[in-house]
């Protein structure tokens, strides 16, 4: 990174201000090459970045629509352009670090807190000034300023290594297992989103799997489902097996069958509040007489469609919480192109928090993200070492509810030993791009 002075960094006025700032910028090009940060102080700059990017975000959703964006929410606070496009490009940024680079100097984030307070709540407005102080309190402790900080922070390997946990999560698993009785090779997702006709909502169907799955006699019972359906108000919040029947009672059809290992399981659906609960009774074995395991694989799709994201509520999140210990995640997502040239994909794991389902929240977020893979147009692409099947099974869904796949984009999520009772979320930012 050259060195640079950021006007951002500092406030000065006259003439006195203009040779200090000639000063800094002298001495600024013959410093010499800072050392980077070390691995705890990267971890805690990437975190704080996000916190700020999430608390920033948080911001511009409460203001109004044509306040969102650069020009707009400078009109509207009477900023700087220039200031207020660094500060929505780091609304929209998802790592910590390449936060920290585009927001803006302390002096620019200050007034933009206290313009922006009293057109937000008071949570909002303390939750944002708390992040923006300590963000100032890290450019002091860690740069001294903004350009020295990021100089710092420039040319580092790979982020991801400084907060490597694989031989954690391995024992967890372990460990995982033994308490609950029962575990997987592999837990199995896959979602597709349609718009409806009239493009107003979106249609969702869901496969969720456990391949190789194993259990004894005293592990707890195995249960899947979603939490929230999303009906509209006055609808109905059930859930339909493939072929339409309602998930309700006694649900054969529920099993996705030819992925299912025999003899087939029994499957009892309900629906406590809007959610759906599906409770699979299976023989719990360690293995068959040749050793193999059960592979469980169910599928459902809503019964009415679902909302599409607004300009008020622009995330839609897909949770998959890691119940039942598994070696691998293996989760796709497949958007019709409509709806994926709309919006921006991530991934993240939170800790369960059956009160939020924010996938942006800083608070509850573990410092090792998932990455998330773009499997482009078609189902050719849908094929996986971690589970031999889910090239077959990707393209029987697309045939079983009639869509082509070549108008569909995938996502994936692949984790090794993913966080047991972890909440792993795929997720889509609809708030559209800055003018």
């Amino acid at each position: 990174m050259s060195n640079s002075y950021d006007l951002g960094d500092e406030i000065s006025s006259g003439v006195s201000g203009g040779f200090a700032i000639a000063e800094r910028r002298i001495q600024n090009l013959s410093t010499p090459t800072v050392p980077n940060l070390n691995a705890q102080e990267r971890l805690r700059a990437c975190r704080l970045g996000e916190r700020l990017g999430s608390e920033i975000a948080r911001t511009l959703r409460e203001l109004p629509e044509s306040a969102r964006g650069g020009s707009g929410l400078s009109r509207f606070l009477r900023m700087d352009r220039a200031t207020c496009q660094r500060i929505v490009q780091a609304g929209r940024l998802r790592d910590g670090l390449e936060v920290l680079g585009k927001a803006p100097g302390p002096a620019g984030l200050r007034q933009f807190v206290d313009s922006v307070g009293p057109h937000i709540s008071s949570g909002s407005q303390a939750s944002l000034a708390a992040a923006s102080e300590e963000y100032v309190h890290l450019v002091r402790e860690l740069g001294g300023s903004q350009t020295r900080l990021l100089a710092r922070l420039d040319e580092q390997g790979d982020r991801r290594a400084m907060a490597s946990d694989g031989d954690v999560r391995a024992t967890l698993f372990e460990s995982a297992a033994r308490l609950v009785g029962r575990w997987s090779e592999v837990g199995v997702f896959v979602s597709l989103y349609a718009p409806t006709a009239d493009g107003e909502r979106m249609d969702r169907v869901n496969v969720t799997g456990f391949v190789g799955h194993r259990a004894h006699g005293s592990a707890i019972p195995l249960t899947t489902g979603s939490g929230r359906l999303q009906p509209k108000a006055g609808e109905s919040g059930s859930a339909l097996s493939l072929d339409g029947s309602p998930a309700e009672g006694s649900t054969p059809l529920a099993l996705f069958e030819e992925f299912c290992t025999r003899p087939l399981p029994r499957v009892t659906s309900r629906h406590p509040g809007s959610g759906l609960t599906q409770i699979v009774d299976h023989e719990d074995h360690e293995g068959d007489e040749r050793g193999r395991a059960a592979d469980i694989v169910t599928a459902r799709m809503n019964a009415t469609p679902i909302d599409l994201p607004s300009a008020d509520d622009p995330l839609h999140a897909i949770w998959m919480t890691v119940n039942y210990p598994a070696r691998r995640l293996l989760a796709d997502v497949y958007l019709h192109r409509s709806l994926a040239r709309r919006c921006i994909p991530s991934a993240g794991v939170h800790m369960n928090d059956l009160h939020n389902f924010d996938p942006q929240d800083w608070a509850t977020k573990f410092p090792d993200q998932p990455t998330l893979q773009v499997l482009g147009s078609g189902a050719e692409h849908s094929a996986s070492t971690a589970y031999a099947r889910q090239g077959e099974l990707t393209r029987s869904l697309f045939d079983r509810i009639g869509w082509d796949p070549e108008q569909f984009v995938g996502y994936r999520c692949e984790v090794e030993y993913p966080i047991w009772r972890a909440g792993y979320c795929v997720w889509f930012d609809f708030s559209g791009e800055d003018e």
